[in-house]
C-alpha cells in the first residue's frame, strides 16, 4: 500500500524539463543557481537534453548573473560539459558542438559577452570563458573569427591575456590565439600590432628558452608561424621591430638560447626531449622568410661563406648513457664534407629525411653561384682522380656504380647524380670539365673510358639487371640534361654505341605500368641524342634516324612519352611535394623518383622532343647560344664548293688583270720610246736645216760678190727663190714641231688617263676591301656567280683584244714616224742637192741658162718633197685620230671591264662574309664546349690562304703601279 502510494519516479528527462523550467522562471538567484547545478549533473550524460531544454537560459543566466561569481563559474562549467560530453554517452554526437556553436555564434552580444568575462578578476570566469571560446572556435572557426573581429576592443583583450600571471590563464590565452590566427589574415595583423611579437618572446625566455622550454614554447612557436607565414605586413613588422635578432639569440648558441651554468648541478647533463622540436619549430618560422625556405639559395655572401663553417658529424649518435649522449673523441669537419657524408654514404632508412635535407642544402649551395659550382665540381674531380678524398666524394659515387645494398638504400647514386646534374645543368663550361675525366690507365694496360660512358655503363647495368629503378632514373635525369644543347656530350655518348641498343630495348619494352618512367626516360634521352647529334658524330644523324623511325618507331616513342608526362609522378609533381614525406608505413622507401630541376626541364622541352622524331636528318641544331635554327650540312658542304670555285674563278681573273696592266705598261713604254727617238731626229732635223741655210747664204753671198755686174737679176731672182723655199721650210718645221707638240699632247693625255686609271684601281680596291663588310643576298647572288663569271671572261678577252688592238695602233705610229724620217732624209738629200747645185754654180759661171735651169729643178724637186710631207703629215694627224679613237675604246672597256671586276668584288665580299661568320659560329661553337670536326678547320685554312693570295696579289699589283 505504501508503494502504492509512493509518487511516480521521475525520468532523466523529465528530470532537465523541471530543471530548464525554473531556470527560465525563478526570480531568485539561489533558484536559478540550483537548478544549474542540477542541469551540470546531467550535462555529462545527456548533452542534447540539456542543451535543448536549458542552452538558451544558461547563455541568459551570464548576462543577468555575470556578477555572481559562483552562478558564473557553474554555468561555464556546464557549457564545458556540453561541448565535452562522455563518450560512452547515448547522446554524444559531433552534431551537439556543432549546434552549440551556432548558438552562440548567430548573435554577436553572445561572443562579446563571453568577452566581456576575461576582464574579470576570477580565475575561473576567466580561464573558463577563454576555453568555452576555443570550444566554439573549433567547432565554427570562420564564425568565430567574425565575431571576435565585430567585438570591441576583442583582440586587444585577447592578447593581453599573454602577460597575466596565472599560468592557466596564460595558456589558454596562448591556445585561442593560436586557434584564431591559422586562417584569418586580418585576426593575424590585429594580434601582431597588439605587440604580440613581444609578448611571446618574453614568455619564450620565461618559460626556459629552447633548450629546456616544455610544451608552452613550442605553443608559441606556432602562434609565431601562424603571425608570420604568408603575412607581408607582420613580416616587415617582425623585422623592424628588432625580433630578427630576438631569434638569433634564442637559436643555441646565442645569449638567451636558455643554457644553464656549469655550477647549477646536474640538470645541466640531461637532454631535454622538448629541445629537438623547439629548435625545429623556429627553424621552421626563419624559414618563411625565404621564397624557397633556403637561407642560402642565391644569396652569394652566405653562400661564399657557409662553406667555412665546421660542424660535428653527421653521424648516428651511439646510445645515450645515464640520459647523456657520448660527444666526446668527435673532431669537426666542414660543413660541406658532413652534408656529403651524410647525403651519400649508405645509411639507415630512417635517416633519409636527414639525407634529402642534406642534398637540398648542397644545392642551395652552388645555386646561382658560378664560381662555387666550379669550385665544387674541380674538388670532386681532384679527389676523385687522387683517391685521397676522406669524405664521401660525389663523383666517385657516380661512376663506381651503386652499392651493393641497393634495394635498401638506393638513394645514395641517386643524390649522386642529383647534386652532379645541378652542377652541370645549363653550364657549358661546367659539361665541357666534366667531359674531359677519364676512367683508367693505358699505361698499365687499361681501357680508358670518359666520364659518360662510365656512367652510362652503369644504367646499362642497372637496367639489365632490373635493379632499383630510383638508380636508373637518377642516371638517366643526369644524362638527359648533360647531353641535352651539347653536341661535344652527344659525340662523347655515341662513342660507345652498344647502349643504344639497350636504351631502344627498354623504350620498346611492353612491361608492367612500373617501367612507364623507365621507357619514357629512355625514350626522352634517345630524341635528345638524335636532336643534337651532327653529320660527323661517331653515329650520324642519317643512321640513327633509321634506329628511332624502324626499331622504335614514330608512335610508340611519342606514346611512351605522352605516358611519361601523364604519370602521376610527373603531372602531379608540384602538388605531391616529393622529398618532404617521411617514410612510407612498413619501413619502406618513400616515393621520391625526381628533381624538380628535371621535372622544369622535361615539361620546358617536353614538345621539341616529342617533334625531334620528324626533323629532317640533314638539319643539325646548333647550341642555343649561336642560333635559334638549324644548320643544313649538305648546302654548307655545297656553299663551300661554290666558294672554292668562285675563288679560283676570282683569282684568275686578277691574275688576267695583271698580265694586261703588265701589257699596258710594256706598250706604254715602247710609246716613250717611240716619241723619244722621234724627238731626236726632229732635232737633227732642225740643227742640219740651220746648217744648210748658214752655208746657203754664205755660198750666196760669194756669188753676188763674184758676179755682182753680170748676174744681178740672176741673183735677185735666186734671192726671191731661196726666201720662198725658206719660208717654205719654216711652214715644213712649224708643221713638224705642231705634230710634236701634238703627239706630246697626245702622250700627256694618255698617261693622265693611266693615272686615272690607276687611281679608278686603288679606288675599286678600296671599295672591295669596304664591300666586304656586308652581306647582301649571299645564296641569290652565288646563283647569279657562273653567269657573271662566263660574262667577265668574254669582257676580258674584249680587253684583252682591245690591249692588242692599241698595240698595233702604237705599231702603226711608230711606221709613220720612220715614214717621216725618211722624208726628212729626202728633204736633207734636196738640200744637199742644192748646195751640189751652186757649186756648179760657180764652176759655170758662164753657164747662166744652165744654173737656172738645174735652180728650176731643185725648186720643183723641194716643192714635190714638200708635198710629200704634207701628205705625210696629214696621214700622221689621221693616225693620230685613229689612236684617238682606239684609246677611247680601250677606256671604254676598261670601264666595262671595272663593272665586271666589282661584280665579281661584290660576289668575294659575299663569299667572304659567309665564311667570316662561319668561321665566328665556329668559334662560338667551341667557346661553347661543342666540336668542330677536321675537315671544317681545314676547309677555313684553305679559305684563309685564299684570301691571304688576294691581298698578296693587290699589293703586288699596287707595287707595279708605283713603279710605273
Amino acid at each position: 500500500m505504501l508503494e502504492a502510494q509512493a509518487p511516480a519516479k521521475q525520468t532523466a528527462t523529465d528530470t532537465i524539463s523541471t530543471l530548464s523550467g525554473r531556470l527560465n522562471n525563478a526570480n531568485l538567484l539561489e533558484d536559478r543557481r540550483a537548478a544549474i547545478l542540477g542541469l551540470r549533473s546531467f550535462a555529462k550524460e545527456y548533452p542534447a537534453s540539456v542543451a535543448s531544454g536549458a542552452l538558451r537560459g544558461l547563455i541568459s543566466s551570464l548576462t543577468k548573473d555575470g556578477e555572481d561569481v559562483d552562478t558564473t563559474k557553474v554555468v561555464l562549467e556546464t557549457l564545458l560539459m556540453l561541448f565535452s560530453p562522455d563518450e560512452r554517452s547515448p547522446e554524444a554526437s559531433d552534431d551537439i558542438a556543432l549546434w552549440l556553436a551556432d548558438e552562440f555564434t548567430q548573435r554577436q552580444d553572445n561572443i562579446t559577452m563571453l568577452l566581456d568575462l576575461l576582464e574579470t578578476p576570477d580565475f575561473y570566469s576567466r580561464l573558463y570563458s577563454l576555453q568555452l571560446i576555443t570550444a566554439i572556435c573549433s567547432a565554427r572557426p570562420e564564425r568565430t573569427q567574425e565575431c571576435i573581429l565585430s567585438a570591441p576592443l576583442g583582440t586587444t583583450r585577447l592578447v593581453a591575456l599573454l602577460d597575466d600571471p596565472r599560468d592557466a590563464v596564460r595558456n589558454a590565452g596562448l591556445l585561442l590565439c593560436t586557434d584564431l590566427t591559422q586562417s584569418s589574415t586580418e585576426l593575424q595583423k590585429l594580434v601582431a600590432f597588439e605587440n604580440a611579437f613581444d609578448r611571446v618572446f618574453r614568455l619564450i625566455e620565461a618559460e626556459g628558452s629552447l633548450l629546456h622550454g616544455g610544451i608552452i614554447v613550442q605553443d608559441c612557436l606556432s602562434l609565431l608561424a601562424n603571425l608570420i607565414r604568408g603575412n607581408a605586413s607582420n613580416q616587415s613588422l617582425f623585422r623592424e621591430s628588432g625580433c630578427v635578432k630576438r631569434v638569433l639569440e634564442l637559436l643555441p648558441g646565442g645569449s638567451r638560447d636558455g643554457t644553464l651554468p656549469d655550477g647549477d648541478g646536474e640538470e645541466n647533463d640531461f637532454e631535454n626531449p622538448q629541445k629537438a622540436k623547439n629548435i625545429w619549430g623556429l627553424l621552421a618560422i626563419i624559414r618563411m622568410f625565404f621564397i624557397q625556405g633556403n637561407m642560402i639559395r642565391g644569396n652569394t655572401r652566405l653562400q661564399e661563406g657557409f662553406a667555412q663553417l665546421q660542424v660535428n658529424p653527421f653521424t648516428q649518435p651511439p646510445a645515450p648513457e645515464n640520459g647523456r649522449p657520448q660527444t666526446n673523441g668527435i673532431s669537426k669537419v666542414y660543413v660541406i664534407d658532413a652534408l656529403l657524408d651524410l647525403a651519400l654514404r649508405p645509411s639507415a632508412p630512417e635517416l633519409y629525411s636527414s639525407r634529402f635535407a642534406a642534398c637540398e642544402c648542397l644545392k642551395a649551395y652552388s645555386h646561382g653561384h658560378g664560381p662555387i659550382r666550379l669550385h665544387f665540381l674541380h674538388r670532386a674531380i681532384d679527389g676523385h682522380t687522387s683517391g685521397e678524398d676522406e669524405t664521401a666524394n660525389v663523383l666517385t659515387t657516380l661512376l663506381n656504380g651503386p652499392p651493393g645494398s641497393w634495394s635498401s638504400n638506393p638513394y645514395g647514386s641517386w643524390f649522386a647524380a642529383v647534386l652532379v646534374l645541378h652542377l652541370i645543368f645549363d653550364d657549358p663550361e661546367a659539361k665541357k670539365l666534366l667531359i674531359n675525366v677519364t676512367e683508367g690507365d693505358a699505361e698499365n694496360g687499361e681501357e680508358v673510358i670518359t666520364c659518360i660512358q662510365a656512367i652510362t655503363g652503369n644504367l646499362i647495368d642497372c637496367l639489365q639487371r632490373e635493379q632499383e629503378q630510383r638508380i636508373s632514373i637518377g642516371y638517366l635525369m643526369l644524362l638527359c640534361c648533360w647531353l641535352f644543347d651539347s653536341d661535344e656530350a652527344v659525340n662523347d655518348f655515341l662513342g660507345e654505341g652498344s647502349s643504344l641498343q639497350t636504351l631502344v630495348q627498354v623504350a620498346t619494352s611492353t612491361s608492367d605500368d612500373e617501367h612507364t618512367i623507365l621507357r619514357g626516360l629512355s625514350a626522352g634521352l634517345l630524341g635528345i641524342i638524335y636532336e643534337f647529334s651532327t653529320k660527323d658524330s661517331p653515329i650520324p644523324r642519317r643512321t640513327l634516324q633509321p634506329i628511332l623511325t624502324s626499331r622504335l618507331g614514330r608512335e610508340r616513342y611519342i606514346d611512351v612519352l605522352k605516358q611519361l608526362r601523364r604519370h602521376p609522378l610527373v603531372r602531379d609533381f608540384e602538388i605531391s611535394q616529393q622529398g618532404t614525406s617521411s617514410l612510407a608505413a612498413h619501413g619502406s622507401l618513400p616515393p621520391v623518383y625526381f628533381d624538380p630541376t628535371f621535372i622544369e626541364f622535361l615539361k620546358d622541352n617536353f614538345s621539341r622532343l616529342i617533334r625531334a622524331i620528324d626533323r629532317d636528318p640533314g638539319i643539325e641544331i646548333p647550341p642555343s647560344s649561336s642560333s635559334s635554327t638549324g644548320i643544313n650540312r649538305d648546302t654548307l658542304d655545297d656553299l663551300r664548293a661554290s666558294l672554292s670555285n668562285r675563288l679560283d674563278a676570282l683569282q684568275k681573273a686578277e691574275s688576267d688583270i695583271l698580265r694586261l696592266e703588265s701589257q699596258l705598261s710594256l706598250a706604254q713604254a715602247e710609246h716613250k720610246r717611240a716619241q723619244d727617238t722621234s724627238a731626236a731626229d726632229l732635232a737633227r732635223i732642225q740643227n742640219i736645216n740651220a746648217a744648210l741655210q748658214t752655208a746657203h747664204d754664205t755660198e750666196v753671198q760669194k756669188i753676188h760678190q763674184g758676179h755682182r755686174a753680170s748676174t744681178e737679176y740672176l741673183q735677185d731672182q735666186h734671192a726671191q727663190d731661196l726666201d720662198g723655199l725658206r719660208s717654205q721650210l719654216q711652214r715644213a718645221d712649224a708643221r713638224v714641231q705642231d705634230a710634236e707638240r701634238a703627239a706630246g699632247d697626245q702622250l700627256d693625255r694618255m698617261q693622265a688617263d693611266l693615272e686615272r686609271w690607276r687611281a679608278a684601281h686603288a679606288d675599286a680596291q678600296r671599295e672591295r676591301d669596304d664591300a666586304r663588310e656586308e652581306l647582301v643576298g649571299a645564296r641569290r647572288e652565288a646563283r647569279e656567280a657562273v653567269a657573271e663569271r662566263d660574262g667577265a671572261r668574254v669582257e676580258v678577252e674584249e680587253a684583252r683584244r682591245v690591249g692588242g688592238e692599241q698595240a698595233r695602233q702604237v705599231g702603226r705610229m711608230a711606221e709613220l714616224e720612220q715614214e717621216r724620217q725618211r722624208i726628212a732624209s729626202e728633204l736633207a738629200g734636196a738640200k744637199a742637192r742644192i748646195e751640189e747645185l751652186m757649186v756648179g754654180m760657180q764652176e759655170l759661171e758662164g753657164g747662166r741658162g744652165e744654173v737656172e735651169r738645174r735652180v728650176e729643178e731643185g725648186r720643183r724637186r723641194v716643192e714635190e718633197l714638200e708635198g710629200q710631207l704634207a701628205e705625210r703629215d696629214r696621214a700622221l694627224t689621221k693616225a693620230n685620230q685613229k689612236v684617238r679613237e682606239v684609246e677611247g675604246e680601250a677606256a671604254e672597256r676598261e670601264e666595262a671591264r671595272k663593272a665586271v671586276q666589282g661584280e665579281l668584288d661584290e660576289m668575294l665580299m659575299v663569299m667572304t662574309d659567309l665564311e667570316e661568320r662561319r668561321a665566328k659560329d665556329k668559334a662560338r661553337l667551341k667557346t661553347l664546349g661543342d666540336e668542330v670536326s677536321d675537315s671544317e678547320d681545314g676547309a677555313d685554312g684553305e679559305g684563309g690562304g685564299e684570301e691571304d693570295g688576294e691581298d698578296d696579289d693587290g699589293n703586288d699589283s699596287a707595287q707595279e703601279d708605283d713603279v710605273d
